[in-house]
């Protein structure tokens, strides 16, 4: 069983996480903290959720992937050129995929293209 200091308030998980306490907010009014639970014996009723559950919701990898990104990359121009040639790698990827895919339907529907003499 996890204990209480297992847990972390809102504020806690944005900290950790490098986002805001509204974007923790959100993760757990969209259920994405299903092992969330309020603090007993506070007027507030604070929410208290478990690590485990942070990372399991993607949160945790936000701030992660932001360290990831080099410094030069951290501008919104620079990340946006970066995203886009991403975008072309993916896009020149998913049509060798295309190819190759079409090609081996080829070669399976002519019995592999390669003639056996007997």
């Amino acid at each position: 069983m996890t204990n209480v200091s297992d847990y972390l308030t809102l504020v806690e998980v944005a900290k950790r996480t490098g986002t805001s306490k509204v974007t923790a907010r959100r993760y757990l009014d969209a259920g994405r903290f299903p092992n969330a639970k309020r603090e007993d014996g506070r007027a507030d009723g604070r929410w208290l959720i478990s690590w485990e559950d942070v990372v399991a919701s993607g949160l945790a990898r936000k701030k992660l992937a932001g360290l990831l990104v080099a410094p030069e990359v951290r501008s919104t121009d620079a990340l946006e050129r970066s995203l886009e040639s991403l975008a072309r790698t993916v896009e020149i990827q998913a049509q060798t995929i295309d190819r190759l895919t079409a090609m081996v339907e080829n070669l399976s529907r002519s019995g592999g293209g390669a003639s056996h003499g007997s």
